[in-house]
């Protein structure tokens, strides 16, 4: 099994008990034996938390206890590795976040070929552990060299935004081209679940089948629904907006839009979420 929920607002003072709230509705009942991996956008930091899952799981103590507008959220079955940094999602490249719904069986099958494709600076830092980090590098391959590089600066501020969405867009068309034809190759199935990308200021989803749901929240009212605010609420909640996504949950909560499958949606911070044909 594997879910994974992302969120981005305008109030990173309110977005951790949203992000908490809809959580404890969407991810019910807790799932034993499994692990879960926590990317959030602190200021200028991206953080991350890993833990294991279960009724003692401490997911929501860290999603509610830190300020933050931004969350990508994953958890999976994971005993068959030691849950880390560098296997469990969401995975970080500099000020990127990036999880997958969905696996290819047998995807060790594809790292030797898959790192021919990398270049030497990708090549060091990819163990091929797990799918996502395969699917992970493809991605990061087919970016520009320099938006790489300025991925990793400490301000993200200051890159001049080389992340910009139609960048990302035709990487992660061209990386589920990629993975398309080296699974032919290699006789595995098509790769048939979703690929997220979260850099703070945009989530991005290149979604193929599975039952990925919608829900944006709009001032006071909404958020007064999911219960975050009360009569002592900050000021300025009339202009806020929070897109939240999630796949791998089944809800009949008619908040949660279900979206067509081949889709990619793009939720830039503070704007209207955008779908066209994948």
């Amino acid at each position: 099994m594997s879910r994974t929920y992302g969120l981005i607002g305008t109030r990173p003072d309110i977005g951790g008990l949203l992000a908490r709230a809809q959580l404890e509705r969407l991810w019910q009942p807790a799932h034993e034996k499994t692990s879960w991996g926590l990317g959030l956008f602190d200021k200028d930091e991206v953080l991350l938390k890993r833990g294991p899952g279960g009724a003692e799981s401490r997911l929501l103590h860290h999603v509610s206890n830190h300020r933050s507008h931004a969350f990508l959220v994953h958890e999976c079955d994971n005993r068959s590795t030691t849950p880390s940094t560098e296997n469990l999602p969401p995975l970080r490249y500099g000020h990127v976040l990036f999880s997958c719904q969905g696996v290819v069986e047998d995807a060790q099958l594809l790292m030797g070929p898959v790192k021919v494709l990398l270049p030497e600076s990708l090549t060091r830092s990819v163990r091929g552990e797990t799918f996502t980090e395969i699917a992970f590098a493809l991605f990061l391959a087919e970016l520009p060299t320099e938006s790489l590089a300025r991925s990793r600066l400490q301000e993200p501020g200051r890159s001049a935004n080389p992340l910009n969405p139609a960048r990302l867009k035709k990487a992660l068309r061209s990386s589920l081209t990629t993975l398309d034809t080296l699974c032919k190759k290699h006789g595995l199935a098509l790769f048939s679940g979703d690929l997220w990308i979260h850099t703070g200021e945009l989530m991005m989803i290149a979604h193929r089948q599975g039952p990925l749901t919608l829900q944006v929240s709009r001032g006071r009212e909404d958020l007064e629904r999911w219960k975050v605010v009360g009569e002592s609420a900050p000021a300025g909640l009339d202009q806020s907006q929070f897109v939240a996504l999630s796949n791998g949950s089944e809800s009949d909560d008619l908040r949660w839009e279900r979206l067509p499958d081949n889709i990619l949606l793009t939720a830039a911070r503070g704007q209207t979420p955008q779908t066209e044909s994948l």
